[in-house]
């Protein structure tokens, strides 16, 4: 026995276009735009970056094998986005960059403190300098 699945309905591309700009809630594209800020809605974004010094580092590989360790605490621990940014190509040095969104400032300054701390505590790696920001 064949069953047949029902194919979906060709839509035209206005429309995909039109639903694209609303919002999900039903918010019309222009107040999305404007930036009308929504009752609970609002989120901060925050991003931290480091420059390390890696010890002891004789080679590309083992560097990369220290970086993907710490990246890998910082985002099961964490839950914040992580990447190496800068110096890729430098045996003893790299830049790395976290970023985390939240409903408030509170709750993303407390966690990329505490993924400061993992940083400063990580095994052959030594903090040579911090910066965060808050958008």
């Amino acid at each position: 026995m064949r069953l047949s699945v029902p194919r979906p309905a060709a839509s035209r591309r206005s429309d995909s276009r039109r639903e694209a700009r609303a919002g999900v809630d039903g918010t019309a594209a222009s107040e999305l735009v404007e930036g009308k800020e929504r009752a609970g809605r609002a989120v901060v974004v925050g991003v931290i970056s480091w420059e390390l010094h890696l010890n002891g580092c004789r080679s590309l590989k083992e560097k990369r094998g220290i970086i993907r360790s710490l990246k890998d605490r910082l985002k099961s621990r964490h839950n914040i986005s992580v990447a190496e940014t800068d110096h890729q190509d430098t045996w003893q040095r790299a830049v790395i960059c976290a970023a985390i969104v939240a409903s408030d400032r509170r709750r993303a300054q407390s966690v990329l403190s505490k993924a400061d701390g993992l940083v400063a505590t990580h095994a052959g790696v030594r903090v040579i300098d911090t910066a965060t920001v808050f958008y």
